[in-house]
């Protein structure tokens, strides 16, 4: 079976696309295609080759360098394949929750673009790692580290017999930015750039200015190596870009005057403009900055700049990426969902340890005693199962036996925490319920946000929390159930 197929759109000139799988049998596509999501990890553990620019020679099993060029190192991962086909991944900022050193992204999308990969760090986080923001590979006034990155990527390019037309830099954010600068720096290669930073001083992230201006570094001054203000400059290299209109600030201070210095008017979805392909979505997030495509999306701009290359017009995919748009904007949804949930959990899992050990307490201080089923013997043990499985509530159940007697839940629903406590089969255990109930009405609304029954059997009374009195009222809630439990159930 070929191992390439052509696709020929009406009036184009045929593209070679590269297959996922050699195989159409159901059993065995599968069992490739769950090969494919299983990327090569042997390299976590590898200590990094150290050597010049000059000394660097890839080697077989061999994948992590440091590579110095000009006083500068480079933490490079080096993923070999059959292609011909070189992706550059390069990294944007740090944040708060993730300022590791280095940091080599989308090195697990080489199964799905089907090339070598070359992950390059910002060598930046070497000498300023204390920032946390972007640095864009930046340098020195003096000193352009994305010219010596693209050194080592032409050295790599040289050993690995690898033409400029079959080079894509990959990045996001800082590192799209990143890309942009790299291909337009090497004749005939590509790039492939989400969400990027084009005009620096004009990001808004004021620590950043001040940074760069703690190094002697204007942003808003001319340099001499074209870095404040990005310009693509070189016709014989391709450019994909992906900017999300839902980023409205970055719509208007980065991609609209980015467009306007290019002369390409916006046009919603696809478009081709020259050698700049353009993809503008909509895809709503709690930080649409961070709303990127992952290896299948990279994999289509790869494929779009492949048919920029061979004639294609891309204007035919427009509403193809419409579909696309919506895709990811699913995706982000269903990830702001996760987040809130996230949060949630972070905000029960503060009190999941002392409020296991208050209900312990509590158990053994009332020692309930059940009249009925007569089989039901007051007991003496704790028998507590935990329940966590939820990411947005947990559960501490008490059995007697195999029989389910209390549930006490915690949970959030819209943003809003509620406690309460689950009494299986009330009426069964306690024959004066009335007078409960009767009780209940009179706390409810102060002691008590609620009470109901549930399938006609379980007693569920449940309290409202606030985020600031939380701990208080959920230990004053289980006083109340516990004394209302010992009391009628005596």
């Amino acid at each position: 079976m070929h191992s390439e197929k052509e696709i020929q759109i009406s009036g184009s000139i045929p593209l070679q696309f590269p297959r996922l799988i050699q195989s159409v049998n159901p059993d065995e596509a599968a069992a490739e295609m769950a090969k494919l999501r299983k990327p090569n990890k042997s390299w976590i553990e590898q200590e990094p080759f150290q050597c010049t620019l000059e000394e660097l020679q890839l080697t077989k099993g061999q994948m992590r360098y440091t590579v110095t060029h000009k006083d500068v190192p480079f933490e490079c991962l080096f993923l070999p394949a059959k292609s011909k086909k070189l992706f550059v991944m390069l990294s944007g900022g740090r944040t708060p929750a993730n300022k590791r050193y280095p940091l080599l992204l989308r090195w697990k999308y080489q199964n799905f673009l089907q090339g070598n990969v070359l992950c390059i760090d910002d060598p930046m986080y070497h000498f300023h790692g204390e920032f946390i923001s972007v640095q864009w590979y930046y340098g020195t006034a003096e000193q352009s580290y994305l010219h010596l990155l693209t050194d080592i990527v032409k050295k790599v390019m040289a050993q690995q017999e690898i033409r400029a037309e079959d080079v894509v830099f990959v990045g996001s954010s800082g590192g799209g930015y990143s890309a942009l600068y790299s291909a337009n720096l090497l004749d005939h290669s590509s790039a492939i750039a989400i969400n990027p930073q084009v005009i620096l001083k004009d990001w808004q992230v004021p620590t950043v200015y001040d940074h760069f201006a703690s190094l002697g570094i204007d942003l808003a001054q001319e340099d001499k190596f074209g870095r404040n203000e990005l310009k693509l400059t070189n016709t014989t290299c391709h450019f994909f870009i992906s900017f999300n209109y839902s980023s409205q600030n970055e719509w208007k201070l980065q991609f609209t005057p980015f467009l306007a210095m290019h002369d390409i008017t916006p046009t919603f979805g696809i478009s081709q403009h020259g050698n700049i392909i353009t993809w503008i979505n909509a895809t709503d997030y709690n930080n649409p900055h961070s709303a990127i495509p992952t290896k299948t999306g990279i994999a289509l701009a790869a494929y779009f700049l492949e048919a920029a290359k061979n004639g294609m017009d891309i204007n035919t995919f427009n509403d193809f990426s419409l579909l696309l748009n919506e895709e990811l904007h699913e995706k982000y949804e269903i990830m702001d969902k996760r987040d809130v949930i996230a949060e949630n959990a972070k905000c029960i899992g503060k009190y999941f340890i002392s409020m296991t050990n208050r209900l312990v307490k509590s158990i053994l201080q009332y020692k309930l005693q059940m009249k009925a089923p007569a089989s039901l013997q007051r007991f003496t043990e704790n028998n507590f199962t935990l329940d966590a499985s939820e990411h947005n509530a947990f559960n501490i159940g008490y059995y007697i036996g195999e029989q389910r007697i209390l549930r006490y839940n915690m949970f959030c629903y819209k943003n809003k925490y509620f406690f309460r406590l689950k009494f299986d089969d009330f009426r069964q255990y306690v024959p004066e319920y009335k007078k409960v109930e009767a009780y209940l009405n009179s706390i409810r609304g102060t002691e008590i946000s609620a009470w109901h029954y549930e399938a006609d059997s379980t007693m569920i009374i449940t309290v409202q929390l606030s985020p600031d009195t939380m701990e208080q009222q959920i230990s004053a809630f289980i006083d109340v159930t516990f004394a209302l439990l010992d009391n009628f159930l005596k």
